[in-house]
């Protein structure tokens, strides 16, 4: 997605991530895993993610305050 004035992004924003982490039991997912998986979201920040458990999160370089609560 581009970060310009129509989504409310400044557009000196462009260009930086987030991202989506997947984690089965709280962890990363192996070969043996049945589990759902539950997507850890993350900008510069991941406190949600990290609050509720789960450790494989990669950190993105979006500010948080432009992405929804879930992945702040």
């Amino acid at each position: 997605m581009a970060a310009n004035s129509g989504n409310g992004i400044p557009s000196g924003r462009n260009g930086l991530t987030f991202t989506l982490s997947p984690n089965v039991n709280n962890a990363a997912p192996t070969a043996a895993s049945n589990e759902s998986i539950d997507w850890a979201c993350a900008g510069n920040t991941s406190i949600t993610a990290t609050t509720r458990g789960m450790t494989n999160v990669t950190l993105g370089t979006l500010p948080a305050k432009y992405l929804p609560a879930e992945c702040r």
